[in-house]
């Protein structure tokens, strides 16, 4: 996305209008792949890009590094490459010496490496001893705190809180062992597909929050509330 401004043109009228196009589609972690596809297709089209080599050639690799093309990727939303090199990078930088001998940076890896082994225990310390504030009545919330560490909470509440707040059924369908509803997400004005399974309690949702970032998504944590859940399905919790 960097080499974009280049092989586009800034110049171009239409620039700005393309970027925000092109950033809507590479972006949405909710999109389909066969959506992308032809998003990619249709803003091609209107802005001329799909005969330029470069755009050609990215979109072959789309496989590699679209969001949409990655959605089956196990806990592929956790962190992205960069963000994990670029954090690495940051934190040893506060401790290397580009002029230092081989010794001086073996001393100053066994002070970054204390220095992680402490902000750890700090962390771990914290998730013992503290409880977070709660935000709803939902006693899931409450089992949420319980089972996962301050950091994840934190991310499961804003997903409890929006559950309340803007997800609502649109459709409702049976099977043998199985609920198939059709929830409403009104925050991105968007469909779906929640399955349930009442004998096991676990679900499942088409957004695949839970497989790519190892949290339930506020669209299930609605089913299980709706269903009278107080807890936290075991095999929702991702190396419980």
């Amino acid at each position: 996305m960097n080499k974009v401004p280049s092989k586009y043109g800034v110049t171009r009228e239409d620039y700005s209008e393309f970027l925000k196009k092109l950033n809507a589609i590479i972006w949405d972690e909710d999109i389909e792949a066969a959506e992308f596809d032809a998003k990619w297709e249709e803003i091609g089209r209107e802005h001329t890009v799909n005969n330029i080599d470069w755009f050609k050639e990215m979109y072959a690799k789309r496989k590699q590094w679209v969001m949409a093309h990655c959605r089956d990727l196990e806990m592929g939303g956790v962190m992205r490459t960069t963000q994990r090199s670029e954090s690495e990078d940051s934190f040893f930088k506060r401790f290397e010496s580009k002029s230092g001998t081989l010794v001086e940076f073996s001393l100053r890896f066994d002070s970054a490496m204390d220095q992680q082994r402490h902000t750890q225990k700090k962390l771990d310390n914290g998730n013992r001893h503290t409880s977070p504030q709660m935000s709803t009545h939902l006693a899931i919330e409450v089992h949420g705190a319980q089972v996962y560490s301050h950091k994840v909470f934190e991310e499961f509440q804003e997903e409890v809180k929006y559950s309340i707040d803007t997800c609502k059924s649109r459709g409702f369908s049976e099977g043998d062992s199985l609920e198939v509803t059709t929830v409403r997400d009104a925050n991105k004005d968007r469909n779906y597909q929640v399955t349930y399974y009442p004998v096991t309690f676990k679900a499942t949702c088409s957004c695949r929050m839970l497989e790519r970032k190892g949290i339930l998504c506020q669209h299930v944590i609605w089913i299980l509330s709706s269903n009278g859940l107080k807890t936290i399905p075991d095999e929702c919790v991702v190396n419980k």
